[in-house]
């Protein structure tokens, strides 16, 4: 009877670790944000980030960015816009969000029209002033 206890112990011990191993490790949500090549789970990890960042400005320009670049890697070119519009209300001193902004509108056809060429241009100024406001 106690050596049926102890293996039925050991086998309950056992089946524990054996399901804690196979257990999948739960993703850094910025590392599936960060991840372009499957842009929907991407899209949604970016969303998990900003959600969990409100009020932290740089890291949700990031997330704003990221998802960016997932949206547009996904199709979403008008979404992924959206995205950039925030990223670069929230963090106008980084010239990155407005090169990939010209992507997307480059994307939709749209880049050399003159009023996003201006405001191109017009926000160039801007990172520039900023820049040189740092120094």
């Amino acid at each position: 009877m106690i050596r049926l206890r102890t293996l039925a112990v050991l086998v309950a011990i056992l089946a524990a670790v054996a399901a804690r191993a196979g257990a999948q490790t739960p993703v850094d949500p910025w590392d599936a944000c960060r991840d372009t090549s499957a842009p929907e789970p991407a899209i949604a990890a970016c969303t998990t980030v900003i959600e969990q960042r409100q009020g932290q400005t740089e890291a949700l320009a990031l997330a704003y960015a990221a998802r960016g670049h997932a949206r547009l890697a996904g199709g979403q070119v008008i979404a992924a816009l959206d995205d950039y519009e925030e990223a670069a209300r929230l963090n106008p001193a980084d010239p990155t969000i407005y090169f990939h902004r010209g992507q997307a509108y480059n994307a939709r056809g749209q880049f050399r029209s003159e009023e996003h060429t201006s405001e191109l241009q017009s926000h160039l100024n801007l990172v520039c002033r900023l820049l040189l406001e740092k120094k």
